[in-house]
């Protein structure tokens, strides 16, 4: 074994001992790749990857030791078809109060929700007016019955002969 251990590695192959500088292991023939050995690279690349593991759990966790217990925004579960579940449009799901719009037919729900989206009052009102939607208040009691892209139809449970279509994000599984 030679003394100075500065000017010599270990074949990436057959990890035999060569020069620092050999291109080619003069044992197996084995081209040489500058640099780092594998292990030392791989124990970089380890480090690193720790690392980030330790940042993004930081990051993700919120920084809180307490957990939450109550749902108090909109991360629960949309209506499935046949769930039961309550109607409700604020971003605070434990806020009970304001109404919600339930239209008839899926027609009424397009023609609400485009009045909405231009801020069109008077279109909105018509929808109304003539017959095509009614309000309920939030936390009402509901069953999906049906569903379509973006949109549950709900039948209330005390009332069963009012359903009629509200947007899909507005019908909450409890």
């Amino acid at each position: 074994m030679n003394n100075n251990q500065e000017t010599i590695k270990k074949c990436g192959d057959c990890m035999a001992e060569i020069p620092q500088k050999a291109k080619k292991c003069r044992y197996c023939g084995s081209k040489q790749k500058a640099g780092l050995l594998k292990e030392e690279v791989g124990l970089k690349h380890l480090f690193l990857i720790v690392i980030i593991i330790v940042i993004l759990g930081s990051i993700f966790s919120g920084g809180s030791d307490t957990p939450n217990t109550q749902t108090t925004s909109r991360t629960s579960s949309y209506l499935s078809v046949g769930q039961a579940g309550i109607l409700n449009n604020n971003d605070n799901l434990l806020n009970c109060e304001g109404i919600v719009s339930i239209a008839f037919t899926e027609k009424a729900f397009d023609d609400l929700t485009n009045a909405s989206v231009a801020r069109d009052s008077y279109g909105y009102q018509q929808v109304f007016q003539q017959g095509f939607a009614t309000t309920v208040e939030n936390c009402t009691r509901v069953k999906a019955i049906d569903s379509a892209f973006a949109k549950t139809k709900v039948r209330l449970i005390d009332n069963p002969s009012i359903a009629g279509w509200v947007p899909y994000e507005w019908a909450i599984a409890q």
